[in-house]
């Protein structure tokens, strides 16, 4: 994996566009501190970042850890990943040497510390335990197993 995997702040930069004056227009969205729904979590864009960073980059044996696939479906794991994730952006726009090396080490390891202990909130998750997902052999390192929250909903109505 080489850096280029993260993103710099020119990668997640608001568009501005050009008017006839040559003034540059901020992107039309404002700010979620101006809208008051700061607190506010799109759950669209958690599942993306979610699967498509966290997951591919945090493979872990699960002999001794456990992780849920319908994490989306864990309030602390939703709130947990969402600080990490506004923690990953802050980074992103720091765009320092060590700004990942710091994300990492302080919001995303002690985050992922507590989502996979035996006694986070995965720990007593029976959907875990009923699918097998807990223990995936000896020594296995593994991306962490993960479902659509789309299909999940229809696969666990028929149940």
């Amino acid at each position: 994996m080489s850096f280029d995997f993260f993103p710099t702040a020119a990668d997640t930069a608001p568009a501005e566009e050009a008017v006839p004056g040559g003034e540059p227009v901020p992107d039309e969205q404002p700010p979620a501190a101006e809208t008051g729904d700061e607190s506010a979590v799109d759950m669209d864009e958690l599942l993306g970042w979610v699967h498509g960073l966290v997951i591919p980059l945090y493979q872990r044996s699960l002999k001794y850890a456990t992780w849920c696939p319908a994490w989306f479906e864990h309030p602390e794991a939703v709130f947990r990943l969402e600080l990490v994730r506004r923690a990953w952006e802050e980074a992103v726009v720091a765009d320092e040497g060590s700004a990942m090396s710091t994300w990492m080490l302080h919001h995303l390891d002690p985050h992922m510390s507590v989502l996979t202990s035996p006694t986070g909130p995965f720990g007593e998750c029976e959907y875990s335990q009923r699918h097998g997902f807990k223990h995936t052999g000896h020594g296995s390192r593994v991306e962490l197993p993960v479902l659509d929250p789309d299909t999940h909903h229809a696969d666990t109505e028929s149940e």
